[in-house]
């Protein structure tokens, strides 16, 4: 709906660029463990760009809530670790990058 509604662009494969297991392998080529840790590894550095320079009104559309960029890594952690149920991306996400200590 982003791509949509921003950026005029219908992206109806969207779901497979970060579903399928083997997409999942850009900076590694182990078929072992959480393809969607994987994944979101994989795009830390654009998930961080994204946070700091999108408009704040898709945070209060989605979040419900105006976050500061310097805010909003910390809380989509949050919310990840409340919505996923097999494993806890703040313990295994951003851990090296400068955003954690923002945290």
């Amino acid at each position: 709906m982003y791509l949509l509604t921003y950026h005029g662009v219908l992206a109806s494969q969207a779901r497979d660029l970060f579903s399928a297991g083997s997409v999942a392998m850009a900076s590694d080529n182990n078929r072992d463990g959480l393809y969607i840790h994987r994944a979101l590894a994989d795009i830390e550095d654009e998930m961080i760009e994204a946070a700091n320079t999108m408009e704040d009104a898709l945070f209060v559309e989605y979040w419900k809530e105006s976050v500061p960029p310097s805010k909003r890594i910390k809380c989509w952690l949050e919310l990840a670790d409340q919505n996923a149920t097999d494993w806890k991306p703040s313990e295994v996400l951003f851990l090296n990058k400068k955003v954690r200590t923002e945290r």
